[in-house]
C-alpha cells in the first residue's frame, strides 16, 4: 500500500488539487469499507487503505477512458497493466480484501466524474 501511494498519489494530487484528491482518497476508502460491511459477515476483520488506493486507480482508469490527454498513451498502457495485475493479485491472495479493492476502484471511478476537471470549451 505504501509503495502504491508513493508511486501514484503525488502526480494525481497535482492533477486534481489537494481538496479533490482528498475527496477521492477518503471517499474511495469509505466506499470500500461500506462494500465490505454490506457483503461480508459482521465479524469479518480487515485493516488497511487498499480501498482508497484502488480508488486512485479508479481515477486513473477514468482518465484513460475519458481524459487520455491528461496522462498520454504510454502512461495509459502502464496504468492498465498495473491495474490488471493488482486486480489479479486481489483474486489470487486469500488475505486481501477483494471487496474493498473492487468497491474502492468503482468508487474512485465514479468520484472522478465530480473531481476530474472537464475540458474547457473554446468557441
Amino acid at each position: 500500500n505504501s509503495m502504491s501511494i508513493f508511486l501514484f498519489a503525488p502526480a494525481l494530487e497535482r492533477m486534481l488539487g489537494k481538496a479533490r484528491f482528498l475527496l477521492v482518497y477518503a471517499g474511495s476508502g469509505i466506499i470500500g469499507n461500506i462494500g465490505t460491511y454490506v457483503t461480508e459477515p459482521l465479524d469479518y476483520v480487515h485493516v488497511g487503505a487498499s480501498g482508497a488506493i484502488f480508488g486512485l486507480f479508479g481515477v486513473y482508469l477514468f482518465m484513460v477512458l475519458f481524459r487520455n490527454e491528461l496522462i498520454g498513451q504510454e502512461h495509459s498502457k502502464m496504468i492498465i497493466t498495473l491495474l490488471a495485475f493488482a486486480v489479479l493479485m486481489s483474486f489470487i491472495n486469500s488475505n486481501i480484501n477483494m471487496i474493498a479493492h473492487l468497491f474502492g476502484l468503482c468508487g474512485g471511478f465514479l468520484l472522478s466524474f465530480l473531481c476530474v476537471q472537464k475540458k474547457e470549451r473554446r468557441y
